[in-house]
């Protein structure tokens, strides 16, 4: 009869212990990692902060958060009513750090009839990519021309993109640092050397970084960004036909040497309207390409 109980108690037992085994293999299976989503389909953000699950720019962008592709949506084209003063360093958020330190190869614009969406940057293969601001890797995937890419979301609701990478370090979800790095230069994807294409984006549009950076100096031009319909204007250009701007879009004082800058008006912008440069406004008017121009003021073109 003791025998018979061994017996039953080592098979309860043996049966108990496999039990257990699988249920550890299945919690271990469907647990979410802190810094990466174990599903590549989805875009639900799992990644921790503070043990709070946390949308970085929430108020912005609502829980819109897609690892997979850089436009979340792909056919809209976004417009800000009015003038946005985005703050770039906070008491909370108070560094930036150059992706890079090398010189510009290629500037944001169109080229070849297709929008060049940010500035090239020099490295050699193997150097470290810094992230420019604070903020959560929202996509980190190798995706079509762009080679190997990391885009970070920052907490003021503007998107830095980093690509060509011969490698990625920094995963989706993961909650990263200015300075940290997010990778390896190279020249993956559609790339004729090594280098960095360094993107800004804010509402999905690009937008030219040196609105944001200064490039020979190695910091941010202000602590605060303008941003308006005109910081995109590539959009403009590209639907010149159907958005042709009027007199009612661009009025000269008498005598058609001056103009009024009006709400959201950039270097940028004028210069695109004027088929001048920035260069050539700058030097009319004694700025610099870091000014930021006033509304009322008035230009020489």
């Amino acid at each position: 009869m003791k025998a018979k109980n061994l017996v039953l108690l080592s098979v309860i037992f043996f049966v108990f212990n496999v039990f257990s085994k699988a249920q550890d293999i299945k919690n271990k299976s469907t647990s979410l990692s802190e810094d990466e989503i174990t599903n590549p389909d989805s875009i639900s953000p799992v990644y921790s902060l503070n043990s709070n699950r946390i949308f970085p720019s929430e108020n912005i962008y609502g829980k819109s958060w897609d690892t997979l592709y850089i436009r979340m949506n792909r056919n809209a084209l976004h417009s800000v009513n009015d003038t946005l003063i985005l703050p770039l360093l906070t008491s909370d958020f108070s560094n930036f750090h150059m992706p890079v330190p090398g010189q510009v190869l290629s500037e944001f614009g169109w080229r070849h009839g297709r929008i060049h969406a940010g500035i090239d940057l020099r490295l050699e293969k193997g150097d470290s990519v810094y992230c420019a601001f604070d903020g959560v890797v929202r996509m980190s995937r190798y995706f079509s021309g762009y080679g190997n890419i990391v885009v970070v979301r920052h907490y003021n609701g503007l998107e830095t993109c980093y690509a060509h990478l011969s490698k990625r370090i920094a995963k989706v979800n993961q909650v990263v640092k200015s300075g940290q790095v997010l990778g390896l230069g190279g020249r993956t994807g559609r790339a004729t050397c090594n280098h960095l294409h360094f993107e800004v984006r804010y509402l999905e549009e690009p937008m030219n970084p040196r609105l944001v950076v200064d490039f020979p100096n190695q910091k941010i031009n202000k602590d605060t960004l303008l941003v308006s319909n005109d910081s995109f204007f590539h959009r403009n250009v590209k639907h010149s036909v159907s958005k042709s701007k009027t007199p009612v879009d661009f009025k000269l004082e008498k005598g058609g040497t001056y103009y009024t800058v009006r709400q959201g008006d950039t270097l940028y912008s004028l210069a695109k309207r004027n088929n001048t440069s920035v260069a050539a406004l700058c030097q009319s008017n004694n700025l610099s390409e870091n000014s930021i121009i006033r509304i009322g003021q008035k230009l020489k073109l």
